[in-house]
């Protein structure tokens, strides 16, 4: 067996993971990112609120990704509870305008900047087992018997936060939401915003990506959307055509990808059984409804947050991480409430599953 060992393991490449280990390289820690890279093509969350700016200057990769060549995002268009259009424009925004970018190449480009910043990255490789070695964490990894041993781990490893899970942490899901998603190739502009527009059985979600793709998806629960069949292409089809807006604006797109199914629940991790020195981030920690537009920006700030409470454990101060929970159970129960509002303006369908668990 081959073993390796870091001061930190940071499982997952993710916005989350790539900020944590940013903070935790520079700060002289040695930091081994193990990521295991979704080789799709088609990734979600590709659309950045203007303040996502803030985030990438703190961590020094704003001029990385004003080199990716994203479509700028000037807001939304709403469909929603009266079903008449309204706009949600970023023109006010203090960071000016957001951004419809190549998921793909966004995580990759942090990836880069935690290489240069200090951190070693592991590609291709997945944790099977994290157990503890005495005072270490030991992560034994899929094939070949490699095994690394840590100090600290950070959990960037999703919303399934396996890592978290394997050493007493539960996931506390509030819903069951997927995307249901489909990347098409336009053969006009179909503009610089994104479009919501909510259905009977849930909501859709259209945007433009760089060059003259768009990215479409149907949010639902997994029950309705097996029900629906929405990985069948045909019967997506059939769903997008059955809407108003969101099909006339992608007309006479074709598809490169899709339809493929992502997990979307809203969570929070109670790790109150976990031991101290694995710290959840991004997904891993919160996950919220992606129609609050703020995964992205919340994956880099509690990478960040993250990074600290490893720094503090590791130095001999006093552990943070309990305070970082407070804070994320404060920022959950703020979500909900800021949910249960949305959710609640939509009462067009006050018999359809997906909109009355939503009122309870």
């Amino acid at each position: 067996m081959t073993r390796d060992s870091a001061d930190v393991l940071v499982v997952g490449g993710g916005p989350a993971g790539s900020a944590a280990a940013i903070r935790l390289a520079e700060s002289g820690y040695d930091t081994l990112i193990v990521d295991d890279p979704d080789p799709a093509p088609l990734r979600v969350g590709e659309t950045m609120a203007p303040s996502i700016r803030h985030g990438l200057e703190r961590l020094g990769a704003w001029r990385d990704f004003e080199a990716l060549g994203s479509a700028p995002s000037f807001g939304n268009r709403i469909l929603w509870g009266k079903g008449v259009a309204e706009s949600s424009s970023f023109i006010f925004s203090p960071h000016g305008k957001g951004w419809h970018t190549d998921r793909a190449a966004f995580d990759r480009m942090l990836l880069r900047r935690a290489e240069s910043a200090g951190a070693r990255i592991l590609e291709r490789g997945r944790v099977r087992r994290l157990g503890r070695d005495g005072s270490r964490y030991l992560a034994r990894l899929d094939g070949g018997g490699r095994s690394i041993a840590a100090r600290a781990v950070v959990d960037a490893s999703g919303r399934s936060a396996a890592i978290s899970r394997q050493v007493g942490a539960r996931r506390r899901p509030v819903d069951r939401l997927v995307a249901a998603a489909v990347r098409l190739r336009c053969t006009r502009s179909i503009g610089g915003h994104g479009l919501i527009e909510a259905t009977e059985h849930g909501w859709w979600f259209s945007a433009p990506l760089p060059g003259a793709g768009a990215i479409v998806m149907f949010m639902t629960d997994a029950d309705i959307c097996r029900r629906m069949r929405l990985s069948n292409p045909a019967r997506w089809d059939a769903w997008l055509a059955a809407s108003q807006a969101s099909a006339e604006r992608v007309e006479g797109a074709e598809r490169e990808t899709g339809p493929r199914i992502f997990a979307a629940v809203s969570q929070r991790l109670d790790s109150s059984a976990a031991p101290g020195g694995c710290v959840a981030a991004g997904d891993a920690a919160l996950a919220v409804d992606p129609l609050s537009g703020s995964g992205v920006e919340r994956a880099l700030r509690t990478g960040e947050w993250a990074a600290f409470a490893v720094d503090r454990r590791l130095g001999g101060g006093r552990p943070v991480e309990a305070d970082a929970a407070a804070a994320l159970d404060g920022e959950f129960s703020a979500y909900l409430a800021e949910r249960a509002a949305i959710y609640g303006a939509e009462a067009r369908w006050p018999d359809s599953p997906f909109w009355s668990r939503r009122r309870q």
